[in-house]
């Protein structure tokens, strides 16, 4: 029984294991994760099928670090008695990270009283629903609802925040949800007016 890779994307990670049982001895094979689940730290175990060689480790949440434990159920015979016991095994640990979330905020131009901006996610994490807003100063000053389907797009989302008076401005993604759930990922560019 051995844990032969994982690689991490986002949300999910895909692990690579191999189990050689061919006196059929293992009554399971499992996945132990310890980490961060829906904003929640917490250890999940995972039952695998002895036959398979991958699984994917899925609601993780972005750039967090994760455990992962490899452990198998032995079922054990005493030679003298012939007694039959179960022995629990933990084989392989790997600590793996999960990925950044890819993005892309620039502001296009200011003109008009008008901030123009760009928005771009990729396919392996782009949130479904959200709103760009902008604060001046820290107050609220306009807000637009999120295209998912052009931020994924080779142009990304385009669209202008009107802007009112104040020093410093901030374009800000709130109120994100990922897979129906809260995406609670800071993404933020500030800015001033000469």
């Amino acid at each position: 029984v051995n844990l032969r890779e994982a690689i991490s994307y986002p949300t999910y990670i895909d692990v690579s294991y191999l189990v050689t049982d061919p006196e059929n001895k293992y009554q399971a094979v499992y996945l132990v994760v310890t980490g961060e689940f829906d904003g929640k730290a917490a250890s999940e175990k995972i039952i695998l099928d002895k036959y398979a060689t991958s699984n994917r480790i899925v609601g993780l949440t972005p750039n967090h670090e994760y455990s992962i434990s490899l452990g198998y159920i032995e079922i054990l015979t005493d030679e003298d008695t012939g007694e039959k016991s179960l022995a629990d095994n933990i084989e392989d640990v790997i600590n793996v990270r999960t990925s950044k979330v890819n993005y892309n905020l620039k502001i296009e131009k200011i003109s008009n009283g008008n901030v123009y901006f760009n928005y771009k996610m990729t396919n392996d994490y782009a949130f479904d629903t959200g709103e760009i807003t902008l604060y001046s100063d820290g107050m609220p000053i306009d807000t637009v609802v999120l295209d998912s389907e052009k931020t994924k797009s080779a142009n990304g989302y385009s669209n202008k925040l009107k802007l009112d008076q104040g020093n410093v401005f901030e374009i800000k993604v709130e109120n994100a949800t990922y897979g129906g759930k809260d995406a609670n990922i800071p993404i933020t560019k500030t800015f001033t007016i000469p």
